[in-house]
């Protein structure tokens, strides 16, 4: 960059962001904000039918608390999955986390343990965890 030009150093209180360079005619390069591009982790949810819709009700009336301790965003699917290669699917849920490591405490929670009991008895599932960047 011509040093004629000067480019704007970064400012910022947040640990996330910082400045390789002070320098006002040089360009400054935010560091990378970990939070957006940090590797998430992830529960995939793909589940049958619900079965018993009083178990489902409390699974989702526990769940909203521990989802909230372990920063869970939960996403479903409005319309059934497209069966491709799969024997019986009704419902997919992703959750996602901050990281494979919450993804798992989360699981591991006995208040999830406890919880897990009523999904269990409202619907067959599988669970599956993973650790990716889905942007």
């Amino acid at each position: 960059m011509p040093a004629s030009i000067s480019h704007p150093t970064w400012a910022s209180s947040s640990p996330d962001i910082c400045c390789t360079s002070t320098a006002a005619s040089s360009w400054c390069r935010p560091a990378i904000i970990r939070e957006r591009f940090s590797v998430k982790g992830y529960w995939l949810i793909v589940g049958t039918e619900i079965s018993d819709q009083e178990a489902q009700a409390e699974y989702g009336r526990l769940w909203k608390p521990i989802g909230e301790k372990y920063q869970a965003r939960t996403n479903t699917t409005k319309k059934p999955p497209l069966l491709v290669e799969a024997r019986d699917a009704k419902r997919m849920v992703l959750v996602e986390f901050p990281s494979l490591e919450i993804a798992k405490a989360c699981y591991a929670d006995p208040a999830y343990q406890e919880a897990m009991r009523f999904a269990l008895k409202a619907s067959n599932r599988t669970l599956v965890m993973f650790e990716g960047d889905l942007g």
